[in-house]
């Protein structure tokens, strides 16, 4: 299966968390599920786009449709777990931004 590769760095990463967490981009965006899982997994991404770029907590709110005090504790929650050495936190990053190096990597191919 032939994957898009979106040409900002920040669809970059939302789509290689959706990847890694078998959801569309559309449904990982645009779910308002309450559920811990999902509200994770977003978190999940706004902590790598916090990480990557200089997006603001309002500007990475705007991707998901949350405020930025939503974005805010996400990041906050994630950089807790991450600080404190949660393996499924840690795993989950560190599989994700294998995701993003190799959507890089496979871009810089195409344009060369």
């Amino acid at each position: 299966m032939e994957i898009e590769i979106p040409q900002k760095i920040e669809e970059i990463i939302i789509k290689a968390a959706s990847v890694h967490f078998g959801l569309e981009v559309k449904e990982y965006t645009e779910n308002r599920s309450k559920d811990h899982y999902s509200s994770y997994q977003r978190f999940i991404a706004i902590y790598l786009l916090r990480e990557n770029t200089l997006l603001s907590f309002e500007a990475i709110g705007k991707f998901f449709g949350r405020k930025d005090c939503t974005t805010r504790n996400g990041y906050n929650q994630i950089s807790g777990l991450e600080a404190i050495k949660d393996r499924r936190t840690i795993t989950d990053i560190r599989e994700i931004t294998s995701i993003i190096d190799s959507f890089t990597e496979q871009k810089k191919k195409n344009y060369s």
